[in-house]
């Protein structure tokens, strides 16, 4: 089974969409959107803010994820990450609301940015267009427009991550970004060598996995911090791109409740990386279970670690869908429940 995935016209057979090669050119999106960031420097003043609050659903809300797991450890102010209608009690004058929606039209996204707005809080909109650039206009917010047009949002997310993770830094929420880039790229460049279409199946870890968890409902864990935020990218991948059922847990949470039944999960993926604390590295080993499977970030910073993380992600849900015989792009159950709302 593992062979086929060698072949490139049995890759290409059903992805009409062309999810394939938009993934392989993602490596090349995280560069172009980290570089933009030093233009952002001359758009966007310093910005000083008592709380920063993102606000975006699906695809598009994981870039605020992102900027909540790396500035974590890093930021002397909040980040909250609102994925829905609410915004927190404390937004008002003097915090910044940063508001992504790739296509400009997210119901609960657009409200959120009205009642910023009216809170008096600083907005700022990522969105290619629509309700949220009407928004931003009128209101005389900054507006960024996020990369290449055209794309699925779940594609987009170098491109929405970047804009956001330099707003942060603007913020002050992530000082060393300039540091996290130069490994979060090496790495990205390293992924793409090991597992990317062109390495063989016999030592491509990516390839292998799609094969061993094609036929399952893989649980994906990620640990505290940024494998976190690359668990829930995996398992909605896997969604999205190869239409599976997947599942995702956060260590050591997990270890607290989902252990109790993990023995009868067809298979658990294990995010891992060389930056782990020794804590969560004993309690993984200590698992002791045969149907965990481990997988391996490449990078020592957060935002490589990430990256790399999300790259081998996408890569196994297109390599899966491959294996499934269906065209990753494609989402009908997302389009039939938007338009029976409205």
């Amino acid at each position: 089974m593992t062979e086929r995935l060698d072949d490139r016209a049995f890759l290409g057979a059903h992805d009409g969409g062309g999810m394939l090669d938009v993934i392989l050119s993602s490596p090349e999106r995280w560069r172009e959107g980290l570089a933009w960031r030093e233009d952002m420097r001359i758009a966007l003043a310093d910005i000083e803010a008592t709380g920063v609050v993102v606000c975006g659903m699906g695809r598009s809300g994981i870039a605020g994820d992102v900027l909540a797991a790396i500035a974590s450890t890093r930021s002397a102010i909040p980040v909250v990450v609102v994925k829905g209608f609410d915004l927190p009690a404390w937004v008002g004058e003097g915090a910044l609301v940063i508001c992504v929606s790739y296509s400009g039209d997210t119901d609960e996204t657009v409200l959120c940015a009205e009642a910023a707005i009216r809170s008096g809080a600083r907005v700022i909109v990522i969105a290619h267009g629509g309700r949220l650039a009407d928004i931003a206009e009128r209101s005389g917010s900054a507006h960024i427009v996020p990369g290449p047009a055209g794309l699925m949002p779940r594609a987009a997310l170098p491109s929405l991550a970047s804009a956001v993770l330099a707003i942060g830094e603007r913020a002050g929420c992530v000082p060393d970004l300039a540091e996290l880039e130069k490994d979060a790229l090496d790495a990205l460049a390293e992924g793409l060598r090991m597992w990317g279409p062109d390495s063989p199946a016999a030592r491509n870890e990516a390839k292998t996995l799609a094969a061993q968890i094609v036929d399952r409902s893989p649980a994906i864990w990620g640990q505290e911090g940024v494998l976190a935020v690359a668990a829930m990218r995996f398992k909605g991948q896997l969604n999205e791109n190869a239409k599976m059922l997947a599942s995702w847990a956060v260590v050591p949470e997990a270890l607290h409740n989902e252990i109790v039944a993990a023995a009868d999960a067809p298979c658990i993926v294990v995010l891992r990386s060389a930056t782990e604390r020794e804590s969560i590295e004993r309690r993984i080993q200590a698992l002791g279970m045969d149907n965990v499977i481990e997988a391996r970030a490449l990078g020592e910073g957060d935002l490589a670690v990430l990256a790399s993380a999300a790259l081998f992600g996408d890569l196994v849900s297109v390599y899966c869908a491959a294996l499934r015989g269906v065209d990753p792009t494609p989402i009908e159950p997302i389009r039939r429940l938007k338009s029976a709302l409205g």
